[in-house]
């Protein structure tokens, strides 16, 4: 028997049968996310807050307001992918100067850019991840 003609002898034998891939769409059996499974993805993103949590502690008590005294970051929830985080703070009415929600609300989104350069400083990403501040007062818990 010729080389070639065991070959396709080979290759119609294997053909024949039936193996775990068969049926799957090579598009999304061989794309780039097929080896990144969700739970490993979501650890990714949850690592992700957990740093970018860390680097805004550090950079509120670096920015030298009288504000960082009466606010602690509650949680960081990482929102598509790590590519929006939502800070959770908590204001607690500690200081001699009584800040209101509003007050609070707005001197955070002045800080907003140094909090995204302080985040993206820290998770040394190509892409600053878009920051979204929620304010919330002492009593409530998320």
């Amino acid at each position: 028997m010729k080389f070639r003609n065991r070959r396709t002898l080979r290759a119609a034998r294997a053909a024949a049968e039936l193996f775990d891939d068969d049926g799957v769409d090579p598009r999304t059996a061989f794309s780039r996310e097929s080896g990144r499974s969700a739970s490993e993805a979501d650890r990714k993103s949850m690592q992700a807050a957990r740093v970018a949590q860390r680097a805004i502690e550090a950079a509120l008590v670096e920015c030298g307001d009288a504000l960082r005294a009466d606010i602690e970051v509650v949680s960081v929830e990482p929102l598509r992918g790590a590519a929006r985080l939502n800070v959770i703070l908590r204001a607690h009415q500690v200081s001699d100067q009584r800040f209101d929600l509003s007050e609070i609300q707005a001197r955070l989104s002045r800080l907003r850019g140094f909090l995204r350069a302080r985040v993206a400083q820290d998770l040394r990403r190509r892409k600053a991840p878009d920051i979204a501040l929620t304010v919330i007062p002492a009593e409530e818990t998320p």
